[in-house]
């Protein structure tokens, strides 16, 4: 592997991107990974303030489930806006909006822009009707035919016109990222959570559960209206455009096979939270929290690099392919040295974390316990949900969206079936249907694999394995140097029932953890350490503002 000159193009692509065009340089995977960051720590301060006022009770029935029954109609908006837009956009947008641009300039590009986003509207808007009108109907399948909350068809109406601003939205956010502009668009996630959490603060108590799902229309609303001045400072033009011209279906062409693999990954989602919806109401909100939880690594590190790399995937893939499957699986592996570690503190500490997260005092010592095993069996996917993201990037770069949708198909019904078997026919908890998940997540990443070897070259060579072999001991150790103290340190000194003591235990264990683990890193003289080491003194140069002279 040209596993020195991978670190530099992966180092310079992202020194070089630049914010607002000025001199002073941020890096751009530490702009989103430090929103993301933020973002979903707000999303846990939401989560458990939702918590704080309506609870989580195992034995609670339909009607007084509020929070589940919240949780679960947020998943039909979340399906149709994720497989018709959000999911699809990134990987046919940025590619295309940057050769666009190259080649005939920002004018034609923002055309093709706006002849796209009329047809997503219409489209959308039809969608979102549907699901208005036929909202009890849409109810009924949720719960699987059990019994629901009558508020759930009031819930789900909310939500679906929250969705109509995230359309344009997403279509900002994307324009942007294609110029390379990831501060603005990174921080919108923020604030929208921050909207949410303020309007349910002042409201809850005159609307209910109603309060948040009008906060997300509110928090929408915010998250379009923050990126638009930027955009018009570029150079945003917008064209009444509503044709169906060559250009705009050979986008929607390419769309469609990412727009299935979003659909199939989040009617994977819908199912398994409506099958936890169905061994009792409140599973449902334990599935949903402990899911947040175990993608908080993945889009951390894995979402974000991917983020910032495709653009400089797409005007990289066509010119060198050596080069570019060098550069895919060096990105991994810079990917795997992170996550791989971080599942292991979250199987090891998933009772700490889970009781500091959501441990509000209506959150009850079974859900905690049950949360716990669910997390468990989540961690188990954690690393390869994390580099499908890079690898299908790799494929987008490719043009190619055909590959990662037969990949995401054959995920989907493997951890369908395993579901319902698990769920309908053993009668298993909520665990197994984290289990199924982790276990399709697992083949999904094999196919991808499968399909690199088969379309582009060969991805599993005997360098990446060595070094994923190193990363995994590494971690293992790191494991037991988390499990030891923890024990020690919970039966002999801290009494975790209060949580300042329980806060000191988990970071002491944590702390204990990541040194050991660079330690171990050190001696199996794993390569991605000097690379981090490198990123992180490039980081507080920057984090200084020290300006750097022009070349």
């Amino acid at each position: 592997m040209k596993s020195k000159q991978d670190d530099d193009r992966i180092y310079d692509c992202m020194r070089k991107l630049k914010l607002f065009g000025e001199d002073t340089v941020v890096s751009a995977v530490s702009i989103v990974a430090f929103t993301y960051f933020v973002s979903y720590f707000l999303s846990f301060i939401k989560q458990r303030f939702l918590i704080g006022i309506f609870g989580v009770d195992l034995n609670a029935s339909s009607e007084s489930a509020l929070l589940s029954t919240f949780f679960l109609a947020d998943k039909i908006p979340s399906l149709i806006f994720n497989a018709t837009v959000a999911g699809s956009l990134s990987a046919v947008l940025i590619p295309a909006f940057t050769k666009k641009s190259q080649k005939e300039g920002n004018a034609k590009a923002w055309e093709m822009v706006s002849g796209l986003l009329n047809v997503s509207f219409v489209f959308f808007f039809l969608c979102c009707l549907i699901v208005i009108v036929f909202a009890e109907k849409f109810s009924y399948v949720l719960a699987f035919g059990a019994d629901f909350s009558p508020v759930l068809p009031s819930l789900l109406r909310i939500m679906m016109s929250s969705q109509i601003a995230l359309l344009i939205s997403a279509f900002v956010t994307s324009s942007l990222q294609s110029l390379r502009k990831f501060f603005i668009p990174s921080l919108s996630p923020i604030l929208y959570n921050l909207s949410i959490i303020a309007f349910t603060a002042l409201f809850y108590k005159r609307l209910g559960i109603y309060a948040p799902a009008w906060g997300m229309v509110f928090g929408a609303t915010v998250h379009l209206l923050v990126q638009i001045p930027l955009f018009i400072k570029l150079g945003f033009s917008y064209y009444p455009v509503f044709s169906l011209n060559a250009e705009t279906r050979k986008l929607i062409r390419r769309a469609i096979p990412r727009s299935f693999a979003i659909m199939v990954d989040q009617i994977s989602l819908l199912l398994d939270n409506s099958l936890a919806y169905l061994i009792a109401p409140s599973f449902t909100a334990i599935l949903t929290l402990t899911s947040a939880l175990q993608k908080f690594p993945s889009l951390l590190v894995g979402s974000s690099l991917a983020q910032v790399l495709l653009p400089k995937f797409s005007s990289f893939s066509a010119d060198d392919r050596e080069s570019f499957i060098s550069l895919v699986k060096s990105a991994c592996l810079k990917v795997l040295f992170l996550v791989i570690p971080l599942s292991v503190i979250l199987l090891v500490l998933r009772i700490p974390i889970i009781r500091l997260v959501y441990g509000a005092s209506k959150f009850s010592w079974d859900s905690t316990i049950a949360s716990s095993y669910t997390l468990a069996f989540f961690s188990l996917s954690i690393f390869s949900q994390s580099i499908n993201y890079i690898l299908a990037r790799a494929f987008y770069a490719s043009e190619d969206t055909k590959n990662p949708l037969k990949a995401g198909l054959g995920a989907f019904f493997l951890s369908a079936f395993l579901s319902i078997v698990f769920v309908v026919v053993l009668k298993l908890g909520v665990w197994s249907l984290a289990f199924s998940y982790s276990l399709g997540s697992l083949l999904n990443t094999a196919l991808l694999i499968y399909f690199f070897h088969k379309k582009i070259g060969i991805f599993l060579d005997e360098g990446f394995l060595e070094s994923f072999a190193k990363i995994s001991w590494s971690a293992f150790f790191m494991g037991l140097c988390l499990y030891i103290p923890l024990k020690m340190l919970d039966t002999f000194l801290f009494n975790t029932s209060y949580t300042a003591s329980l806060l000191a235990l988990t970071a002491i264990v944590f702390i204990a953890g990541v040194f050991s683990y660079v330690g171990i890193a050190k001696v199996l003289r794993i390569s991605e350490i000097n690379f981090f080491k490198r990123l992180f003194a490039n980081f507080l140069k920057k984090v200084s503002f020290i300006r750097l002279p022009e070349n």
